[in-house]
């Protein structure tokens, strides 16, 4: 798993579910801006009921979850829905630094 995680400078972990509404409507919000941005940022998803065992290593207690890395080091995490603008927004100050 950490190799996935720091295999590029910029990455975005979400931690997911299918049954979850929340995580379903952020999913489509991810797709919109992995277009954008998949040049500069690598983006993962996890499924928390197939990678239960991972959650504790992330401090993971909630879903949906994104967690925002820069060189390797976790610099930011966001709980809940947030749309497109917001995690544009996000990317660019916390990955990008634009």
């Amino acid at each position: 798993m950490s190799k996935i995680i720091y295999k590029g400078e910029n990455s975005v972990l979400e931690f997911t579910s299918n049954w979850s509404e929340a995580c379903i409507l952020l999913g489509q919000e991810i797709e919109k801006v992995v277009k954008i941005y998949h040049k500069y940022v690598d983006f993962y998803k996890l499924n928390i009921d197939e990678e239960m065992e991972v959650l504790p290593k992330f401090n993971v207690r909630h879903i949906p979850t994104l967690i925002f890395f820069k060189n390797r080091k976790e610099v930011y995490r966001t709980i809940g829905f947030k749309n497109n603008r917001k995690l544009m927004f996000i990317i660019e100050k916390r990955l990008m630094f634009l």
